[in-house]
């Protein structure tokens, strides 16, 4: 496998696991339930924004070590924030799936009094919790 290759291959992995990594914890951060879209665009904007001194990092390094084209090195920073976008997209269906598991269990067992449990990993640092005639609320 060409060096090219290997450079792509590893922007597009860290891209993956930055961006699901960073979008839950700025996500569940915002203490929403649900889908919201405001919420959404601030945890992408937020994950981007603060990838961008890694990225320079590593691309200022790919250009000086490995003597990698500016032309080439857009196509990888491209690259990069589309898996940040696609890291983040998977980030959030699973934490909706977590949601729905949560409001499954809530169903299940009809609490009367409140009822919570940590968020799935990996943002088991928050909490959500169902309050009677309330309903299911996000804390951190």
């Amino acid at each position: 496998m060409s060096t090219w290759r290997l450079i792509l291959a590893f922007v597009l992995g860290l891209g993956l696991v930055f961006g699901f990594w960073m979008y839950g914890c700025l996500r569940t951060m915002q203490e929403t339930v649900g889908f919201n879209i405001q919420t959404t665009s601030i945890s992408i904007l937020f994950t981007a924004a603060l990838s961008t001194p890694i990225i320079l990092f590593l691309f200022l390094g790919f250009k000086l070590i490995l003597k990698i084209k500016a032309k080439a090195n857009t196509l990888a920073i491209s690259i990069f924030y589309l898996s940040i976008i696609l890291g983040s997209s998977v980030s959030e269906c699973w934490i909706l799936q977590d949601e729905r598991n949560f409001s499954r269990e809530i169903s299940q067992i009809s609490p009367t009094e409140v009822y919570s449990r940590a968020r799935a990993w990996p943002n088991e640092a928050a909490l959500l919790v169902f309050v009677p005639n309330e309903g299911i609320h996000a804390t951190d």
